[in-house]
């Protein structure tokens, strides 16, 4: 399903053993754009909680690097989307719910391929089962969820705020592994927060991109 353009509600990318949901903030605030048809009490207002929790947890993480750029507090988040004025009564933003799990002739422990996501900051709570994995500048991998709690949130730089830094800092390639000694299907929700399309970057701002 499509509103505005943007995808919403289930989809499948056709690789066995993966399954999304994508939850986009509307208009009125109270609400998501997902499966109508799909009746679970309760779960409207708890992933609106979680949409604006894990903004908010963005917001902080941006706020806290403008003021080592020496910028702006606020330089960073005015780039990114907010609920307060959606363009085309929409989120770019997006919820997007993960399953991975291991099919009958699985044997690839790789659930999803090493990828950089197009997204200013991925906002990710830690799944009870550890599988994301960043790469290292030496090309090895680590898995940032082993040892977290369960309430623990990691974030990651995306494409969009790589540009904006002018590649100060590198958008994180990731990639989702099957745990080889948990079968359990790993779910995950990690908030990909998106650049406004009214958004500006002003010139002149310490640390930021010069256009």
């Amino acid at each position: 399903t499509k509103l505005a353009g943007r995808p919403c509600g289930y989809r499948s990318d056709g690789v066995d053993g993966r399954e999304f949901v994508e939850l986009r903030l509307l208009q009125r605030k109270d609400q998501l754009a997902t499966m109508p048809q799909v009746q679970m009490p309760g779960f409207q207002l708890a992933a609106v909680q979680a949409f604006r929790l894990l903004t908010d947890v963005g917001a902080s993480i941006l706020a806290g690097l403008a003021q080592h750029l020496e910028a702006p507090c606020d330089s960073l988040m005015t780039l990114v989307e907010s609920d307060v004025d959606l363009v085309e009564g929409i989120s770019a933003s997006v919820l997007r719910i993960c399953s991975y799990s291991w099919t009958e002739d699985e044997q690839d422990e790789v659930a999803f391929g090493d990828h950089t996501d197009t997204s200013f900051l991925t906002v990710a709570p830690v799944s009870a089962v550890a599988g994301l994995e960043i790469q290292l500048p030496d090309g090895s991998w680590c898995c940032p969820e082993q040892g977290l709690e369960e309430n623990d949130i990691v974030v990651f730089v995306g494409d969009f705020l790589q540009v904006v830094l002018d590649k100060k800092i590198a958008a994180a390639v990731h990639r989702v592994r099957r745990p080889p000694t948990d079968r359990r299907p790993r779910m995950s929700s990690p908030l990909l927060m998106r650049c406004s399309p009214e958004g500006v970057l002003h010139p002149g701002v310490p640390g930021l991109l010069q256009v």
